[in-house]
């Protein structure tokens, strides 16, 4: 019962994971923040255009 553990493995701590997942976070808020600014976009237009019913492109 009295066996001595053997001493942890040092594991190699990588970096480039870290750098991958900030980029596809970064690329998700860009999506949802790109997409939020479109939607805007068209409601604007589609209210424009009750407003003014008989104007066309």
């Amino acid at each position: 019962m009295s066996e001595e553990l053997p001493p942890p493995e040092e594991r190699r701590r990588y970096t480039w994971p870290w750098f991958v997942a900030a980029l596809v976070l970064a690329a998700v808020v860009i999506t949802v923040l790109s997409v939020r600014r479109e939607a805007r976009r068209v409601q604007q237009q589609q209210e424009l255009l009750r407003q003014f019913p008989g104007t066309t492109n």
